[in-house]
């Protein structure tokens, strides 16, 4: 997999917004992350439950064609309609599956490497706009390099805005500014909130571990079948049968 690390202004400079009212402002509910859900409920999934690596790049094929459908970007980050047509390049087969490609590997990461990998690039747009211009575009499209040829490597030259980037991701406003924010401090995300904490695995000699096995023990005997009447005047006692 080839990631794209090199930003560079587009031909038409600027990402403006619209004021027409018939061009869609935000995707409807669930669509931005639908994917990339599917994939992440994969990793949790048993063996023969999980989709294979064909039925994953179909996923993600809908999942850019969806947002290159559109006459102008979805605008992701709130505010006004907008006017790009950023992903416009995406309705184009050979360079949609290159990109879905990329995003199946991406979706197979882990949420830090992700951000990591998002993180860097919001550093790296910040060098080649260095006035702080809002409206410039700074990102390129990624895409899996063994997909692309000479033809198709072209168009994906021209740099885009930030919502299509983001649409291209699934990654929404809230985890979008939140990567941000890291950025502006670090250049490494931030860990996991238990990723240190030495209490999120509890030795099994540990005392409350012990106690709590022997409670579930107990309460297992109390939740077995009890002897059958046949059995109590053999025995002469009540017994337990143990599965």
């Amino acid at each position: 997999m080839r990631t794209i690390f090199v930003y560079e202004n587009s031909s038409d400079g600027n990402e403006q917004p619209c004021d027409t009212s018939s061009n869609p402002v935000n995707p409807p509910p669930g669509l931005l992350r639908s994917a990339y859900q599917k994939i992440n409920m994969q990793k949790r999934a048993k063996k023969e439950m999980k989709l294979n690596q064909s039925e994953k790049l179909d996923l993600f094929l809908k999942h850019l064609d969806t947002f290159a459908t559109p006459e102008v970007c979805y605008n992701l980050q709130g505010g006004s309609h907008r006017k790009c047509k950023c992903l416009h390049v995406l309705r184009d087969v050979t360079i949609r599956t290159a990109v879905a490609k990329w995003c199946v590997q991406f979706s197979e990461m882990k949420e830090t490497e992700q951000n990591q990998i998002i993180l860097d690039w919001v550093r790296y747009s910040r060098l080649a706009n260095p006035t702080k211009n809002k409206k410039m575009k700074t990102f390129l499209i990624p895409y899996h390099a063994d997909e692309v040829n000479n033809e198709a490597l072209e168009p994906l030259q021209h740099a885009i805005c930030t919502s299509a980037i983001m649409a291209i991701c699934g990654i929404g406003d809230g985890r979008w500014s939140a990567i941000i924010g890291q950025s502006m401090k670090s250049a490494t995300t931030k860990p996991h909130g238990n990723a240190s904490n030495n209490n999120a695995k509890i030795p099994h000699d540990n005392p409350v571990v012990r106690n709590l096995t022997d409670h579930f023990a107990k309460v297992e005997t109390m939740a077995e079948v009890i002897a059958t009447r046949f059995v109590r005047e053999l025995s002469g006692e009540v017994t337990l049968r143990f599965i």
